[in-house]
């Protein structure tokens, strides 16, 4: 377990599947996980260094070693037992501060898990920290009101995104192999892509929301980070409360199907010349030439009233969520009125202050989601697809304090389908990282990081650090 004075030299023990693997051999232990973890965050992850961690668990080594025990009797609860992992800080752990990234949260402490931090415990995981993002998940900037801004750790001059930007750090950091986080409008995605780790933003609703902060519940979902498809599925698998399989050689790519979708989907414009499209064009070929079909396809038109949902959703999901008894605040104009916060969360809110629709302008609204996601799902069967392919972010990371431009998001959001996110590896020009989405049908998760385990495989590939 000798990592180097790099946060980035992170060593086997960075994956999911790595740790587990050396958790059944005796190599390591759960125990030494977790020290291997605190020593990362100490050295790391300092008011000089990549800022992502909020609150270190006071029970991570007792739980570690009740993990040990268990393994040593031969009642391991399953693969994952003893594997670390870290909490984006707007998801309720047990007797730990949930700050949400602001002071005005610093000491409330709520009484239980949420359901999906409850499922990785059930499988015998070890909570290990909770971790910083943008105040309420409310931007994508890379900055918390009580941490500061987090730094890449591949250029801690860059931006990490958000909001899920800690989760990002800490799979990158190597602090644990998985961290989960939530996504409503790139969340997970963007801090992957721009920290070279793999995410999946599951179907929508297809794991539980309760004891997470709301944005816009028709949206928000949680999901994995980790650095590998093969983490992202054994994860998955856990938090789905299922039993988590071995690791898997990737599948056949023979007969793999993929759509194809280079511009058009970012809100902001695209980059047509850049760095991220010419590795992307590279992955593509790099594809095509390990026998994958590969389809060349224009995204179907995706109405922008349903980007308003989360305006038209959030004050009253939020209300909801601060009518809990012992909360610091109780209401959403409190919130908004009182807390100390980003200037770029403020804005946000600032515009989901908007006077509450009524029932039948939300269902229009709505139903523009569902009309996209039936487009989407024929436009696949049409062609015989098994996903769509298409750059995550159109750009490497920014400096710090800029605002990230060419993020491709709305398409998972807007339909509910999953979404998988493939790291590419470094840009030519040397600047940063950047990743691929897989978009896949609606409800079938596992089937697509099948997919993703796949195209990851020829992405390893490409020439250039990977």
């Amino acid at each position: 377990m000798t990592d180097t004075t790099s946060p980035l030299d992170a060593g086997p023990l960075s994956t999911v599947e790595g740790c587990a693997a050396a958790l059944a051999d005796g190599s390591v232990t759960a125990v030494g996980l977790v020290r291997r973890g605190l020593d990362r965050i100490e050295r790391f992850d300092g008011p000089d260094g990549l800022s992502a961690v909020i609150t270190v668990s006071p029970t991570a080594l007792n739980e570690a070693r009740a993990a040990d025990e268990r393994r040593a009797r031969g009642e391991a609860r399953g693969l994952l037992d003893g594997v670390t992992f870290t909490v984006k800080d707007n998801i309720e752990v047990a007797g730990m501060p949930c700050t949400h990234g602001t002071a005005l949260f610093a000491d409330w402490v709520p009484e239980h898990d949420a359901p999906v931090v409850a499922r990785l415990r059930a499988a015998g995981m070890v909570m290990l920290a909770k971790v910083s993002l943008d105040d309420f998940a409310g931007a994508s900037m890379g900055k918390s009101s009580i941490r500061g801004w987090m730094r890449n750790p591949h250029d801690p001059a860059r931006t990490v995104g958000g909001s899920s930007g800690g989760s990002a750090v800490a799979v990158a950091a190597g602090y644990a192999p998985l961290s989960l986080g939530t996504d409503t409008g790139g969340s997970l995605r963007i801090p992957a892509a721009l920290c070279g780790v793999g995410t999946l933003r599951p179907t929508n609703g297809e794991l539980p929301l309760d004891g997470i902060f709301p944005r816009s519940p028709s949206q928000d979902v949680v999901g994995p980070m980790a650095l590998t498809a093969e983490g992202l599925a054994m994860s998955f698998a856990a938090l789905s409360g299922s039993a988590v399989p071995p690791a898997a050689a990737p599948p056949d790519l023979s007969g793999l199907r993929l759509g194809v979708v280079e511009s058009g989907l970012a809100v902001d414009g695209d980059d047509p010349d850049g760095p991220v499209l010419r590795r992307f064009h590279k992955l593509v070929e790099a594809l095509r030439s390990a026998g994958v079909g590969i389809v060349a396809l224009e995204a179907p038109r995706d109405d922008l009233e349903a980007t308003s949902i989360i305006a038209m959703e959030a004050r009253t999901a939020i209300d909801a969520y601060l009518a809990r008894p012992g909360m610091p605040v109780g209401s959403f104009e409190e919130l908004l009125d009182s807390g100390p916060m980003t200037e770029y969360v403020r804005i946000g809110l600032e515009w989901e202050r908007v006077p509450l629709p009524d029932a039948d302008a939300l269902a229009r609204r709505r139903g523009c989601r569902h009309e996209l996601r039936e487009k989407t799902q024929a436009l696949m069967a049409a062609h015989g697809l098994d996903a769509i392919l298409y750059p995550t972010v159109q750009q490497v990371a920014t400096w710090i304090g800029e605002v990230q431009h060419g993020a491709h998001t709305r398409w998972s959001e807007h339909t509910g389908m999953p979404v998988v996110v493939v790291p590419m590896g470094v840009v030519d020009t040397g600047e940063g990282r950047c990743a691929a989405d897989l978009l896949g049908f609606h409800g079938r998760d596992t089937e697509l990081l099948d997919v993703a385990r796949a195209v990851e495989r020829v992405a390893a590939t490409l020439p250039g650090r990977i």
